[in-house]
């Protein structure tokens, strides 16, 4: 067993009992032809999608395709614009019978792919680190959307470090430090910027249970809210990564929706000696802007200095400066 697998074992074993499955489902390299991993990995999605109220049947409920079939949307070519152009495409809701064509294993094993090139593209990115950093950008989740075409499911959002990926999490980092060539793990790198997910892996997380899990007591679990529990094993799986190539005092940036980001601020007091890292005493600050410098027309501001969710409901690099405190040429 190797140093990382050591460490997911101790963080495993400290899980509240309710959600060790969740956390092998974040982070077990399951097989999907061993029965005890499919069992575990369909008891952390039942969980993972709220299915607290009644686990009686929890091995053997599978509720949980619903989430993942409303994921799904089919992609549809449209009239050429001119003869030397390609076909543009579109998504729309697929049919029943498009849906039941596919089988619950179809999807998730390309997520599964999915998930395991994220990892590799992460690893590197740790890998190629050869310096201190002394900022570090928190994003929620990769995106999940997976698309129908011709009967074949792909992966049609892109995690931030895809080759070309255009997404407005990716279009923040570049706006923050006025980047438009440079890969963004390059971007990152260069600028001493350290980067996690909370949550791993691309599952579908645009269901009742992201509107609820910040607001309903049923996830509270050991007077912490849920996201706060994949919060820290997310935190001290990142500075394991790490390997000490960071300042113990430094800057971060949230680019998490403000429910979600709130429940930590909640707990940020419990941080403030975590081994190893020191949060800035300024990390629940609320914003201050200058004013000689006033907000942009149309910028949403959160509460929260390092919170950097635009009015858009996604990261805005005029806020990852503030977070980050670089000055806007």
């Amino acid at each position: 067993m190797d140093e990382y697998e050591k460490l997911l074992k101790e963080i495993g074993s400290k899980c509240p009992c309710q959600l060790k499955p969740i956390f092998k489902c974040f982070y077990q390299n399951f097989d999907m032809d061993v029965e005890d991993d499919k069992k575990n990995l369909n008891i952390g999605l039942n969980l993972f999608f709220g299915n607290f109220d009644d686990i009686s049947n929890i091995e053997s409920d599978e509720s949980w395709k619903n989430n993942f079939k409303k994921s799904i949307k089919e992609k549809y070519k449209t009239a050429k614009q001119d003869k030397n152009s390609d076909f543009k495409f579109k998504l729309k809701d697929p049919s029943t019978e498009t849906i039941n064509a596919l089988t619950t294993d179809d999807f998730l094993n390309e997520a599964k792919h999915k998930w395991l090139n994220i990892k590799k593209l992460l690893g590197q990115y740790f890998d190629d680190l050869n310096h201190v950093i002394d900022k570090t950008l928190i994003y929620e989740a990769p995106p999940y959307l997976l698309s129908i075409i011709d009967g074949n499911i792909n992966f049609e959002a892109e995690f931030i470090f895809d080759d070309k990926c255009s997404s407005p999490y990716v279009n923040a980092i570049r706006n923050c430090f006025n980047e438009n060539e440079k890969a963004i793990n390059k971007i990152l790198s260069d600028k001493n910027v350290g980067f996690f997910d909370v949550i791993p892996i691309p599952i579908p997380i645009n269901s009742d249970l992201r509107k609820k899990w910040a607001t309903d007591t049923k996830f509270i679990i050991e007077d912490k809210r849920i996201f706060v529990h994949f919060f820290e094993w997310a935190l001290e799986i990142y500075l394991f990564k790490l390997n000490g190539k960071f300042e113990k005092k430094h800057k971060i940036a949230i680019g998490i929706p403000l429910k979600n980001a709130v429940t930590i601020y909640e707990h940020a007091h419990m941080y403030e000696n975590w081994p190893g890292y020191e949060l800035d005493n300024n990390f629940c600050a609320t914003h201050i802007f200058d004013a000689a410098n006033p907000k942009k027309v149309g910028l949403w501001v959160q509460p929260y200095k390092n919170c950097i969710i635009g009015s858009s409901n996604t990261p805005s690099g005029d806020l990852m400066k503030l977070a980050f405190e670089i000055t806007s040429s």
